[in-house]
C-alpha cells in the first residue's frame, strides 16, 4: 500500500536540496542581437515561491539563490562555487535568458554584458557549470538537475557528463540544439517555464500518483509543445510555424526521481463512515472560511505582525467569548492562494463551510483565485443566503452579487488616502470595536444556523 506521508515519498530531501535560479532579462545594446526578456524575472520569482511551498517541494528559502542580470560570468561562477560547497544531497540549477553557440560549438548562457562576437570570453559556458557541479574538487551532490530555458539549449546534451558512483544527473531544455526558445510579449512567463510553472502549481491530472518524477514532468511538457502553433507572423518560415520541442537527458535513472508532489492527485475515497463534524454548526466541516489575497497579509509599515493573520486571531478570540456552548467555532483560512482557479480541494472546503468571510481589497479583486473562491461559495450557498461577510481593508467597489452582504470598514481616510486599521495606535480603539461588532454578528449567524440544524 502506498504511504500517505508525502515527505517520505519524495526521492529527495527538501532540506538537503539547494536551488540556483539564474536569469538574464536585460542586455547591453549589442547591435540589437538580444532583445530584453522581462518574463525572466517573473519566472525566477514564481519558481522560488513554488519550490519553497511544502505542498510542492518545500525547499527552505535560505537554500535558494537568485542570480538575476549579473553582468559578468566570473561573479556567477563565484556564487556557483560557494553553493556547491554546501552539504547537499540535491542541486538544481535553472537558467532563463538567451543562449548562444561559440566558435568551439559549445553552449554559452548570455549575461547582461555578453558581447555577441565573443561569447567564449564574455558569456557563461554551460560546460563550466557542469564541471563545477560534477567536479571532484567540489563537494558533489548526489542528484544534479539542470533546467535550461534558452535558445539552442539542447546543445547541453552534447557535453560529456562524467558522474560519480551513486550520482544521478538530469538535463531538461526548452529546445533542441538548433532551435530558438520562445517568450511571447503578451505572456507573463516564457513559454517553456510557463508550462513548468503550471505543472508545479496545478499538478498533472492524467498521472494518478501523488508525486511526479522528472520523467513525468518532462513528458507532460513535451506533449504540450508538440504540434502547438504560434500566432501567424510571430515565427520564421524555416521553423515551420511551431513551438520548439523540449529535450532532455537522464543519467543513472535520474528520470525516475520523485521530485515534487502532484497537486492534481486525488486519493481514492474510502467507503468509510464519515466522522461526526467537530464544527460548531455540525452540518458543516468548517464554521467560517476566510478568503483573502496574499498581498493583504503583509505587515503594515513599522509593524511585524501580518495584517490578516492578526485580525483573524483577534476575531477568533472574540467569538470564543460569545458562543453559548463549550464548543468553539472553527475558522479555516485560504492558505492555497493559487494564481488562476481554485482546486477541487478548496471547493470542497468552501462547500463544507457555514460562512464565508472575505477580506475585500483591490488585491482581492485582481486575484482570479480569490474571485473564484467567492463565486464558488455563492454558487453553492446562494447570493442571498446571508452567509457572506465582508471586511473592507481598503476603499473598493465590490461586485453587485455581494451588495446584500454585511460589510465592515476596516480602514480610515487620511488626507484622501485609505489606510487599513491596525491594532495599535492611533486606531486601536476603533479597531477593537469593529472586531467585537463583527464577532457578535458572526456568532449570531452561527447560532441561527445551529437552530435551523436542530429543527431539521
Amino acid at each position: 500500500m502506498e504511504e500517505t506521508n508525502k515527505r517520505v515519498m519524495l526521492s529527495i530531501e527538501p532540506k538537503k536540496t539547494y536551488v540556483i535560479l539564474m536569469g538574464a532579462s536585460e542586455f547591453k545594446e549589442q547591435e540589437n542581437k538580444w532583445l530584453p526578456l522581462p518574463a525572466v524575472k517573473r519566472n525566477i520569482w514564481k519558481l522560488k515561491r513554488l519550490l519553497t511551498n511544502d505542498k510542492i517541494l518545500g525547499v527552505p528559502s535560505n537554500n535558494i539563490t537568485k542570480i538575476i542580470d549579473e553582468p559578468f560570468p566570473c561573479e556567477i561562477i563565484n556564487q556557483l562555487i560557494e553553493s556547491v560547497f554546501k552539504d547537499l544531497e540535491t542541486l538544481i540549477i535553472y537558467y532563463a535568458g538567451h543562449g548562444t553557440i561559440g566558435d568551439n560549438r559549445k553552449l554559452y548562457l548570455v549575461t547582461k554584458n555578453t558581447v555577441p562576437y565573443y561569447p567564449e570570453y564574455t558569456a557563461l559556458a554551460f560546460e563550466t557549470i557542469k564541471n563545477i557541479a560534477t567536479g571532484k574538487k567540489f563537494r558533489s551532490a548526489k542528484n544534479l538537475i539542470f533546467i535550461l530555458d534558452c535558445c539552442l539549449s539542447g546543445s547541453a546534451k552534447q557535453e560529456s557528463f562524467i558522474i560519480g558512483e551513486g550520482q544521478k544527473a538530469f538535463i531538461m531544455t526548452a529546445s533542441s540544439s538548433h532551435r530558438e526558445a520562445i517568450s511571447l510579449h503578451n505572456e507573463c512567463y516564457t513559454a517553456f517555464t510557463g508550462k513548468l510553472i503550471n505543472i508545479l502549481s496545478q499538478g498533472i491530472k492524467e498521472i494518478n500518483k501523488n508525486t511526479l518524477t522528472l520523467g513525468d514532468i518532462f513528458q507532460h511538457l513535451k506533449i504540450q509543445f508538440i504540434g502547438k502553433r504560434l500566432p501567424k507572423g510571430l515565427w520564421k518560415e524555416h521553423y515551420h510555424d511551431n513551438f520548439p520541442e523540449p529535450d532532455s537527458m537522464g543519467l543513472s535513472g535520474a528520470e525516475h526521481l520523485r521530485i515534487v508532489h502532484n497537486k492534481a492527485y486525488k486519493p481514492p475515497k474510502l467507503p468509510a463512515r464519515k466522522p461526526k463534524s467537530s464544527a460548531y454548526v455540525s452540518n458543516y466541516e468548517y464554521d467560517i472560511f476566510v478568503s483573502f489575497a496574499r498581498v493583504d497579509n503583509e505587515p503594515l509599515p513599522g509593524i511585524e505582525e501580518k495584517w490578516v493573520t492578526t485580525l483573524i486571531d483577534k476575531l477568533e478570540s472574540s467569538i470564543k467569548q460569545r458562543v453559548t456552548t463549550n464548543q468553539t467555532p472553527n475558522i479555516s483560512r485560504d492558505d492555497e492562494l493559487g494564481d488562476i482557479s481554485v482546486t477541487d480541494e478548496t471547493i470542497e472546503k468552501i462547500e463544507n463551510s457555514a460562512i464565508l468571510l472575505l477580506i475585500l481589497s483591490p488585491g482581492y479583486l485582481a486575484s482570479e483565485w480569490c474571485v473564484s473562491v467567492c463565486q464558488s461559495f455563492l454558487k453553492h450557498a446562494g447570493k442571498n443566503s446571508g452567509r457572506v461577510f465582508i471586511i473592507q481593508r481598503e476603499m473598493v467597489e465590490y461586485p453587485t452579487e455581494l451588495s446584500d452582504s454585511k460589510c465592515y470598514k476596516f480602514y480610515k481616510q487620511i488626507d484622501g488616502t485609505p489606510i487599513p486599521l491596525e491594532q495599535f495606535e492611533p486606531f486601536s480603539t476603533e479597531y477593537s470595536q469593529k472586531i467585537n461588532c463583527l464577532a457578535i454578528e458572526l456568532t449570531y449567524e452561527l447560532e441561527k444556523l445551529k437552530v435551523l440544524e436542530i429543527e431539521c
